[in-house]
Formats: structure tokens, C-alpha cells, sequence
């Protein structure tokens, strides 16, 4: 069975949708919990993120991958209190 990337973008675009969705909001929960985060709801916007970067990956869309990379990064930094999730931040 033959296919081709491009083939692959349209399923990729409306699971980044989703994605981007859960991440929406989750950062506005984040933003209200301060200091006080949920490190679940921290490790499903990580996890959002992270599934974004793979596919972005996988598809050689760079620009999407390292956004998505940075997005971990900050969100690392959150989830091991080095960095709370101001407004600023979020």
C-alpha cells in the first residue's frame, strides 16, 4: 500500500485541533491554580504537546515541532516548580 505524507496532513491538522483545544484550557486551569497546580492537569498538556511534536515530526513540519518542543521545555519547568504558571508564563 502506497501513500504520501501529504495524505497524512489532514488527519494530523484535526488531531491538532483537538490537541489545542485541551491545551486552551488547560492553561487557563493552570493560570488560575498559580503555585497550587494540578500535576496531572500539568502532565496532559505535556502529553498534548508531546503528541503535537510527534506528529509534526514524523510529517518534517519543524516549525511545529520546536514550538511544540518549547511548549514541553516551559511546561517542564512548571511541573518541577522552577517556574510557576503566571500570566505572563501561561
Amino acid at each position: 500500500m502506497s501513500f504520501e505524507l501529504n495524505d497524512l496532513v489532514p488527519g494530523f491538522v484535526e488531531d491538532c485541533l483537538e490537541h489545542l483545544g485541551t491545551i486552551e484550557s488547560s492553561l487557563m486551569d493552570m493560570e488560575a491554580a498559580g503555585e497550587h497546580q494540578d500535576p496531572e492537569l500539568v502532565n496532559s498538556v505535556f502529553r498534548a504537546a508531546h503528541s503535537i511534536k510527534g506528529g509534526a515530526g514524523m510529517l518534517g513540519l519543524d516549525n511545529i515541532k520546536a514550538l511544540a518542543h518549547k511548549l514541553e521545555n516551559v511546561l517542564h519547568m512548571v511541573r518541577s516548580r522552577e517556574l510557576p504558571a503566571t500570566h505572563e508564563v501561561v
